[in-house]
């Protein structure tokens, strides 16, 4: 069983994102809005960068989109620097 949560950040990953994605559209819950966004950081990306540098980047990101939403809103780490 794979796993649905990113072990660096705690966040929901892909694989959840992926499963709520097909989920909503198979219930086609048009009494709620549902609204997605996808961002792409730069954490951790320079040459120099180590990997607890990107590690704690990531980490940073997560907490900043989480904090910003409303408490029912689901984040998820895709892949490296992708949010959803």
């Amino acid at each position: 069983k794979k796993s649905k949560v990113d072990p660096l950040t705690g966040l929901f990953n892909k694989f959840e994102f992926e499963d709520d994605v097909r989920r909503r559209m198979e219930t086609m819950q048009s009494a709620r809005i549902s609204s997605w966004c996808w961002a792409s950081t730069t954490c951790g990306t320079s040459t120099t960068a180590t990997t607890v540098h990107s590690a704690m980047s990531h980490s940073f990101v997560a907490q900043r989109i989480q904090s910003s939403l409303p408490e029912d809103a689901r984040v998820y780490r895709l892949d490296g620097d992708e949010f959803a």
